[in-house]
């Protein structure tokens, strides 16, 4: 027996032929193994992981909340998505999940709060796949040529309403039951968050969006009257809100 086996076995009677007694030992030794591979992992990946998430909540509740309502109307409301792959999805789909958000109230405001969206969704997810800010104002969005092109050719006689209700053929890829919770959105104002490769001569990859956007129109005009100060501000933050994750 190896070392381990003989310590073990001066704690605990077993009893038997020599072969039972060895392959019991084994399988305690084994258990024993594991337990301390799992306590490992918990002090070196799980505990330091939660205060880093708590780190996170006070920075963006406390500092940030601070610093960007100073900058925004009480009517433009903030959320902050980051990317992930999901396992359920064999890791091939990234999927946005909702760090923070804030400003998310009733009675208009909260309808769209916690929205299930892919990368390949929404304004976020087109300022995530371009890696450039981007601001639409819903109340001035006409069909596209695209969307046009569309309604042409399909076999039925749908309005433009309908037909938009169906990810090929609105620009934003939206199910019909994630178009009816942002039904009362007016202006979007999506700014990517962008993370520094190392090395000296460095790339960056979008890792999320901050969204900035309102369901009223004053908040809107705030945001396309300023959207260039507004991105150039976000884009800074966006740097520390990478490593956020």
């Amino acid at each position: 027996m190896d070392k381990a086996s003989i310590f073990i076995s001066s704690f605990v009677h077993i009893a038997g032929p020599k072969e039972e007694v060895e392959f019991k030992l084994r399988v305690i030794v084994t258990f024993c193994g594991l337990v301390m591979v799992l306590g490992s992992e918990i002090f070196d990946y799980y505990l330091p992981k939660r205060d880093f998430h708590e780190f996170r909540d006070l920075y963006l509740e406390n500092e940030a909340r601070k610093n960007w309502r100073k900058q925004l109307r009480a009517d433009v409301r903030i959320n902050i998505l980051h990317a992930y792959r999901l396992g359920r999805f064999l890791w091939m789909i990234r999927v946005f999940r909702w760090t923070w958000n804030d400003g998310f109230r009733p009675p208009h405001g909260h309808f769209d709060v916690n929205l299930g969206l892919t990368t390949f969704q929404g304004v976020c997810g087109k300022a995530f796949r371009t890696k450039t800010p981007i601001f639409v104002d819903f109340r001035e969005e006409p069909p596209t040529a695209r969307d046009r092109t569309y309604q042409n050719w399909i076999p039925f006689r749908w309005s433009w309403f309908q037909l938009r209700s169906w990810p090929p053929f609105n620009q934003f890829h939206l199910w019909p039951w994630q178009l009816s919770k942002c039904k009362n959105l007016k202006g979007v104002l999506s700014v990517p968050i962008l993370k520094k490769s190392k090395g000296n001569s460095p790339k960056w990859r979008a890792v999320g969006v901050i969204n900035l956007d309102s369901v009223t129109d004053e908040g809107t005009e705030f945001l396309k009257t300023h959207r260039n100060k507004l991105t150039v501000y976000f884009v800074d933050y966006g740097k520390i809100l990478a490593s956020l994750r």
